[in-house]
């Protein structure tokens, strides 16, 4: 989820200058409010916070370039970001399929954390990648790819769908 955030927004604030350049109001707002909601959820909440006081109109009108501030938060978040993602092990879990008890506890652990839309969720993805047979990949990856844009909804159901699939 942090490599997705990290590849979808490493470019917003050449965008948000733009936006100030042009004065374009509307793309302003568009990459503000994905970025607030992107950063809340990833955890940076300085960054989060730095973009709701953007997010004001009337500060949009006074700019005419970024902020100093917000320019040093966003540069230093995504550098630790990055920085932090290169430290992670690739993987720890191996490859075997797991019995089918070891998943519904990943699936209990995994739906948890989505109900309280959480992000720190990554730990039960890989070992549930990992751990299902290869013909449940394909629900898998639609889980991942639920996760790395926040459906949690749909992610939640993708879960249930594999939790029964898998009970005997």
């Amino acid at each position: 989820m942090l490599k997705s955030f990290i590849e979808d927004h490493q470019n917003d604030k050449e965008k948000l200058q733009l936006a100030i350049q042009t004065q374009d109001f509307p793309l302003w707002l568009n990459i503000i409010h994905a970025l607030k909601g992107c950063s809340g959820s990833v955890g940076a909440e300085l960054l989060s916070t730095q973009l709701e006081l953007l997010e004001k109109q009337d500060t949009f009108v006074e700019l005419v370039e970024l902020p100093e501030l917000f320019s040093n938060i966003f540069s230093k978040t995504f550098t630790e970001a990055a920085q932090w993602l290169k430290q992670q092990p690739t993987s720890n879990i191996d490859t075997e399929e797991l019995p089918n008890e070891q998943l519904q506890i990943l699936f209990n652990k995994l739906r948890k954390k989505l109900d309280n839309r959480s992000f720190d969720f990554d730990e039960e993805v890989l070992a549930i990648t990992n751990g299902v047979s290869s013909k449940h990949n394909k629900l898998v990856l639609e889980l991942i790819d639920k996760l790395e844009v926040f459906d949690y909804l749909s992610a939640i159901n993708i879960v249930q769908q594999l939790q029964t699939e898998l009970t005997p």
